[in-house]
């Protein structure tokens, strides 16, 4: 169902941010691959980023002025200027029926499992 993908796409783009190269020259790249993520989302995110390790370094501060200044031309429509997204919506999940040609009668269970608790009426 393509409205399952289209409510997962920010979760998604949230994800590759993260992972994204946040140097200068990226600014661009960035915008464009999260267009299902509002500006705020996106400054959000990058402002809360902490690294798990001494390897990274935080998202420098002109890194996400520069992203804030080119999301600030984007114009976005009045649902993606929520923050956070809508947690209490549900898809349903819908799973065939598919009866088997196997009878339960017919169904013997071997001893060697050991299961006292089921009988066979």
């Amino acid at each position: 169902d393509t409205n399952v993908l289209d409510t997962l796409q920010p979760i998604i783009q949230a994800a590759h941010l993260l992972q994204a190269r946040k140097q200068t020259e990226d600014v661009q790249s960035v915008c464009d691959m999260c267009d299902k993520l509002s500006m705020f989302q996106i400054i959000k995110i990058l402002n809360l980023y902490t690294p798990a390790d001494d390897f990274e370094e935080r998202v420098p501060i002109a890194f996400i002025r520069k992203i804030q200044t080119t999301l600030s031309e984007r114009t976005e429509s009045q649902e993606q200027s929520t923050l956070l997204m809508d947690t209490k919506f549900s898809f349903p999940v819908r799973f065939p029926f598919n009866p088997s040609k196997i009878r339960l009668e017919d169904i013997e269970v071997p001893e060697v499992l050991n299961l006292p608790t089921l009988k066979k009426v």
